[in-house]
């Protein structure tokens, strides 16, 4: 199971972290939206043990080497996301619009945010479980500090982790890979 959460802000709560420790502990991986204040300044749930904290990026990301400028960074940081950067630079979602008549219309639109970026990376872990249903948040982890299932897109190239970046950009085409990889030699 991949748990995704899109809300953020607040204070450290020792209630909320044992809540996170518990639900990885029965497997679960959780993954969470670092934030959109420009901050280092961690935000929670992303900054609890055992969350994935996902910060994001733009559609430029490979030759600008920037976070999205409202994207939060810090030691917290586990991995980036396609994140847009505002406007028709967003990333495309589904929406309901409440039309005129008072009925929501379904309709697509183009939304800016870690809240854009962290589903990115919640969908790629849910499709490593989808071919390796046995896979732990422990093994996510391992996979994610390797540098296995990211892309690097640092200034220097280094495959290590930095306050920006995490561990780098997801990379769906190699974590699913990955994963169908250590399924096949179980």
């Amino acid at each position: 199971r991949v748990l995704f959460r899109s809300l953020g802000g607040g204070r450290y709560s020792q209630f909320e972290q044992d809540i996170f420790t518990e639900l990885r502990n029965v497997g679960v991986i959780v993954v969470a939206a670092a934030g959109n204040t420009a901050t280092d300044v961690p935000s929670y749930p992303a900054s609890y043990e055992g969350v994935i904290s996902v910060s994001a990026v733009d559609k430029n990301v490979l030759t600008s080497k920037k976070l999205s400028i409202f994207s939060n960074f810090g030691q917290f940081i586990d991995i980036a996301g396609p994140g847009g950067s505002g406007g028709v630079n967003g990333v495309r979602s589904t929406s309901a619009e409440l039309e005129n008549t008072g009925i929501r219309e379904a309709n697509y639109r183009h939304l800016s945010g870690t809240s854009m970026a962290a589903p990115h990376v919640a969908g790629v872990a849910g499709l490593m479980k989808a071919v390796y249903p046995n896979m732990t948040p422990l093994e996510f982890d391992i996979m994610l500090e390797s540098g296995l299932i990211t892309t690097d897109v640092t200034d220097d190239g280094a495959s290590v982790r930095n306050d920006k970046f995490g561990f780098g950009l997801v990379n769906a085409k190699k974590a699913v890979q990955l994963a169908k990889l250590i399924q096949a030699n179980g």
